[in-house]
């Protein structure tokens, strides 16, 4: 649906794109400028894994260099997006015990990237109702997220997301419980933010390319000449050899 490796934000600065484009990239100086562009994408609500990648790859070679609570953010933010391949690219430049740990301490990066994991499993299955449930059932799931702004409802817009490339037409129960929201709050969000509509107890999903496949149908041309060649071909290969 999105190709988040291959855009670029509108909101990223200069200076993160030289960086990006540049052997400055590979300096270790560069780490705290990444640091602070983490802080600022969470706060004003917008991902840029292309430079968040970056960053994790310098935590890789200086490990001593890595903080926590920068990981935890650039993770978070990526599970925003979690039908995109951002979670799942981040989490591969983290050390392997972070997820084979078992029973880590609390508090730990190892526990709170599994707890982030464990969130992305549910949603990367389209299990949206159980993900609300397990987020709820414990305040340390909204802890882990609390740097990053707007997250409740940034998920829900990818969730729409979802449904928008997938279907035409869903059930308003089984769209409220995946959007977690109350009836009055879920009408207005369908209406106000989606611009979508709903008839007769169903949430009309707007047309697109993808809920909306084309009939394509292919032709060729073939001369009578071409024609009469392979019917003579085909002829001589039932002959009897003499």
């Amino acid at each position: 649906m999105e190709n988040t490796l291959g855009s670029k934000p509108t909101q990223r600065p200069e200076a993160i794109e030289t960086i990006l484009e540049s052997l400055e990239r590979y300096n270790s100086e560069s780490i705290p400028v990444l640091e602070a562009y983490v802080t600022k994408q969470a706060s004003e609500g917008f991902n840029d894994i292309a430079a968040n990648l970056a960053l994790l790859k310098h935590y890789q070679f200086s490990v001593r260099a890595a903080k926590d609570d920068i990981i935890l953010s650039v993770l978070s933010m990526a599970l925003v997006k979690f039908y995109t391949s951002d979670f799942t690219s981040a989490l591969h430049l983290l050390p392997s015990f972070v997820l084979t740990l078992e029973n880590p301490p609390n508090d730990s990066l190892a526990q709170q990237t599994q707890k982030l994991y464990h969130l992305y499993t549910l949603l990367d299955s389209a299990r949206y109702t159980e993900f609300w449930s397990t987020f709820e059932s414990d305040d340390s799931y909204a802890d882990i997220v609390a740097d990053v702004s707007g997250f409740e409802d940034e998920l829900r817009l990818s969730i729409a997301k979802t449904v928008e490339v997938s279907s035409k037409q869903i059930a308003v129960p089984v769209f409220q419980d995946w959007s977690n929201l109350s009836e009055s709050k879920f009408t207005k969000w369908i209406e106000d933010t989606l611009h979508w509509v709903i008839k007769d107890k169903s949430v009309i999903v707007p047309v697109n390319k993808d809920n909306d496949p084309k009939v394509t149908i292919t032709t060729e041309n073939i001369r009578f000449d071409q024609l009469s060649r392979i019917i003579k071909r085909a002829y001589e290969l039932e002959q009897p050899v003499n």
